[in-house]
């Protein structure tokens, strides 16, 4: 696996090596200060580039048998520069993940030597490669660990005599292998030493120096052929040499086609790796909230059933599998789910967020409180939980406490609609219980729900006389009205409560329904329009749209609309029996 900043890291890396290398030739001071500005860059995309002073010296050292005073302070600035940046990033990195791993000095040196064995191994033949390798083993009684650690002490000695008979290119090729590699060799803790000792993507910058050795090692072996069999003789060794290395790219690409396919590559040669159990089981949720999503509530078990065998301690399956029962309408079974995610973990915000709406959805508000309250101590900072907690105590009748929630929710995110409108709905309520002609509103929507409908609008003219600018009592005469086929005294009503709250999707949502009643279709799109800029998620006034658009005969918008309903709130059944309708109208 290879991410962006390695990318960069390398580009950098190598354009600065390859400016100070021209200066050194040219003596332009435009290509230092280049090779300099690259540098940074290059610190900045990822700090394993802090090695590269090291390497320029090494180079001076093999091509001149020395490291002169000046060669040292061309590379000095390099050296201050890789010293404040890294200085830096290893205090960010102490003060957000500081993992102490307490190995002794001698298992470390054993890590640095076993690792710089395997990444010379998978330069050379880059096999059996995975994204997680296990840790080998370390310790004062482990022979294979000496064995690798002796054998490198053996070969950076043996380099080093041999440097007069052979070149110094070996030696310096080498210790610029395991110089560049030495922030990731162990001798430092960092993060990702959790997981493993090794990663292929630490030997990026380093691999070049190897790279390097053998294509030279390689073209003096091509210059002692005969000069008639050359080309032939190299033609043939570079097709025997890229054809494996083909089939072994072509056998790592199949890891990458999909998240599933990557960490079961991951765990059948790592069973152990951490973390990817995790997240292989994850995936398969993914795929069952997909296929539940698209009302494939078979195959989305099938995939649930295979996470709980991968995760079976993880609460996110049962409570993927609860919402998909609640989408089923087996609410039992979505309650059984979610009380399964919290006997796995009490602590759970899903688990208690899921479950505390599903109590309001019984009208349990208590316990919908309870539950809110416990989601908030964990997680202090999620607005929609706010919002939440303020629609229980709403309908436990604490307005004040239900405001204050509310607007905590929106100060936490400014834009939730959940909020905004459970505010509106408090507010109104409130008003409707301390307004003037309070009480006769309360009797016209008693009267109204028994259907009584000319009581009701008795009532509630009496408390529109109490307070005419109050648009819940129009808004009510206009129900009451239509409720008693006077449609131009219910039009009348109607169109006063707008007059008073032009931005009210009550009364807007109200009027869009009687438009719909009266089939006038037009006027309901435009109103249902209305409604969906001021609620652009809201499934219900898309559903309505799409019904006034079925009207005026636009059968493939109102297709669409209805569509983005049920997108929306796929639960909703109106939208659901609306699309039939409409299908049926186009049927030939």
């Amino acid at each position: 696996v290879i991410a962006r900043k390695d990318v960069l890291a390398a580009l950098f890396f190598f354009a600065s090596a390859l400016l100070y290398l021209r200066f050194n030739d040219h003596r332009r001071r435009r290509d230092y200060f280049i090779a300099l500005a690259l540098f940074v860059a290059g610190m900045f995309s990822k700090s394993t580039v802090v090695m590269l002073p090291a390497a320029l010296l090494l180079w001076h050292w093999w091509r001149h048998a020395r490291v002169t005073a000046a060669d040292t302070m061309r590379v000095l600035p390099f050296v201050l520069l890789a010293a404040g940046i890294s200085f830096a990033d290893w205090s960010y990195y102490k003060s957000v993940e500081d993992t102490p791993l307490d190995y002794t000095l001698i298992e470390r040196a054993q890590i640095a030597a076993g690792a710089l064995w395997f990444y010379l191994g998978k330069i050379l033949w880059p096999d059996k490669l995975m994204v997680i390798y296990p840790h080998f083993t370390v310790g004062v009684g482990d022979v294979v660990a000496w064995i690798y650690l002796a054998a490198a002490g053996a070969l950076a000695a043996a380099l080093w005599f041999a440097r007069r008979r052979i070149t110094r290119a070996p030696f310096a090729a080498a210790t610029v292998f395991a110089v560049v590699l030495s922030p990731v060799l162990g001798f430092v803790d960092y993060g990702y030493m959790q997981f493993a000792f090794v990663a292929d993507r630490y030997q990026y910058l380093a691999s070049s120096a190897v790279i390097a050795a053998v294509v030279a090692v390689v073209v003096q072996l091509i210059h002692r052929l005969p000069p008639a069999s050359r080309t032939a003789t190299v033609a043939v060794a570079a097709l025997a040499m890229l054809l494996p290395l083909t089939a072994l790219t072509w056998q790592q690409v199949g890891i990458y086609q999909n998240a599933g396919a990557f960490f079961a590559h991951i765990l059948a040669h790592n069973p152990d790796a951490r973390g990817a159990r995790n997240n292989y089981g994850q995936w398969f949720v993914e795929q069952g909230n997909r296929l539940r999503d698209e009302e494939k509530f078979d195959q989305a078990f099938a995939e649930y059933a295979t996470a709980a065998e991968q995760i079976p301690d993880s609460a996110s399956v049962p409570v993927n599998i609860g919402i998909a029962f609640q989408k089923m309408g087996r609410t039992d079974d979505a309650e059984a789910q979610f009380k399964r995610a919290l006997e796995l973990d009490p602590d759970d915000t899903d688990a208690l967020g899921k479950l505390a709406e599903f109590r309001l959805g019984q009208q349990q508000y208590a316990d919908a409180l309870a539950l809110f309250d416990k989601i908030i101590r964990l997680e202090p900072k999620k607005a929609t939980y706010y919002s939440g907690k303020g629609v229980a105590l709403f309908n436990l009748g604490r307005h004040d406490d239900a405001l204050n929630s509310i607007d905590r929710a929106l100060e936490l995110d400014p834009q939730l609609q959940q909020a905004r409108d459970t505010r509106r709905v408090v507010v109104a309520d409130y008003e409707k219980q301390n307004r003037p002609g309070a009480k006769d509103y309360e009797l016209g929507e008693e009267h109204h729900r028994a259907g009584r409908f000319a009581d009701a609008l008795a009532s509630y003219r009496a408390a529109a006389d109490a307070r005419p600018d109050w648009f819940w009592p129009h808004l009510g005469m206009g129900k009451a009205a239509a409720d008693l086929g006077r449609h131009d005294d219910a039009e009348k009503h109607f169109a006063d409560a707008r007059a008073i709250a032009p931005d009210d999707t009550d009364v807007l949502g109200h009027f869009a329904a009687f438009r719909l009643r009266q089939r006038r279709h037009d006027d309901a799109l435009k109103l249902f329009e209305s409604l969906i800029q001021l609620q652009p998620d809201n499934a219900r006034y898309h559903s309505g749209k799409g019904v006034a658009l079925a009207g005026l005969k636009r059968f493939d918008e109102a297709l669409r609309s209805i569509d983005r309903a049920l997108a929306l709130d796929p639960s909703l059944t109106d939208a659901r029996a609306n699309r039939e309708r409409v299908l049926r109208s186009v049927e030939p």
